[in-house]
């Protein structure tokens, strides 16, 4: 599998507890979700039909949309 770096997004308040950062990859994938220790289960969303989510990870998402460098 292919990956590439994306973009960085580094804002000091874009998480009210910490400073974060996230480096965000972007890659081809197939197979079968399989969720982690981390998470109770792992869905895939249309582009067009994202949830809300938090922080500034919808902001994220217009940013690779924007750049035009997913498939639809």
């Amino acid at each position: 599998t292919e990956l590439e770096q994306f973009h960085t997004y580094s804002k000091p308040k874009r998480d009210p507890m910490i400073h974060t950062i996230s480096t965000v990859f972007l890659c081809k994938a197939e197979g079968k979700f399989n969720s982690g220790s981390d998470a109770k289960q792992v869905k895939l969303f249309a582009l067009d039909k994202m949830p809300k989510l938090c922080f500034d990870h919808n902001e994220i998402f217009e940013d690779i949309k924007k750049s035009g460098k997913l498939a639809h």
